[in-house]
């Protein structure tokens, strides 16, 4: 491993963020910082990603820097507060991420060299599975988050449709065809489009969930 100028840099420059975010925590730092929760800084996470992409669309390297180091804070910020509430600490963060990474990229760090693109793909989504066995998963739906922005919770549920039941997708009364006729109704009778989108999700969880009951259902009586 390189032990570059670069490298120490950017290791200093953490470890000063980091007391500094010590220090606005402390009892003599912010008492506003100090009242939050992890509820009430909920949606800065979000607003903050949404910026970053914004400017990573505009093209713009200064920007994105900028949001992107506000979207650090938010994360240390995040630690700090689950560190006072007795959770975790920054360095749980670590090395759960750094466990991870390690865990899902044997082609770099384990013996599986020079692996493809696809082959890369697939052994991480296995690699992910595996550390997901403990969760008792038992359907597809489950592990989609459901704090997603509706149209991008959309996207990962139809995939997952898509790949197991495509009966359900497509054709003339399938999901997609639903999806745009929510679309236009919507722009017609200015609906709130997040909210519908978000109640026929819901409806299509449901509809996905017992049909996998069903299925199993009938493979266990064969």
């Amino acid at each position: 491993m390189s032990n570059s100028h670069e490298e120490q840099r950017d290791l200093q420059e953490l470890n000063e963020l980091v007391s500094i975010e010590n220090i606005l925590h402390s009892e003599e730092g912010c008492p506003w910082d100090r009242m939050q929760t992890l509820s009430s800084v909920r949606s800065c996470i979000l607003e903050e990603a949404h910026e970053v992409l914004e400017a990573v669309d505009e093209g713009d390297p200064e920007k994105i820097a900028e949001e992107l180091g506000d979207l650090l804070h938010v994360v240390l910020f995040y630690a700090k507060v689950g560190e006072r509430e007795g959770l975790f600490r920054l360095a749980d963060l670590a090395r759960r991420v750094r466990e991870k990474l390690v865990h899902r990229h044997p082609h770099v760090f384990g013996d599986e060299k020079g692996k493809s693109i696809p082959e890369i793909e697939r052994t991480w989504e296995a690699k992910k599975k595996q550390e997901k066995a403990h969760l008792s998963r038992t359907s597809a739906m489950d592990g989609i988050p459901k704090a997603l922005p509706a149209l991008m919770r959309a996207q990962k549920m139809v995939k997952r449709v898509v790949k197991r039941m495509p009966e359900m997708a497509l054709g003339g009364e399938g999901l997609t065809h639903k999806l745009l006729e929510l679309v236009k109704e919507a722009a017609a009778q200015e609906i709130d489009l997040e909210g519908e989108l978000q109640r026929a999700l819901i409806d299509l969880e449901v509809r996905f969930r017992a049909e996998e009951e069903r299925l199993q259902e009938e493979q266990n009586l064969r």
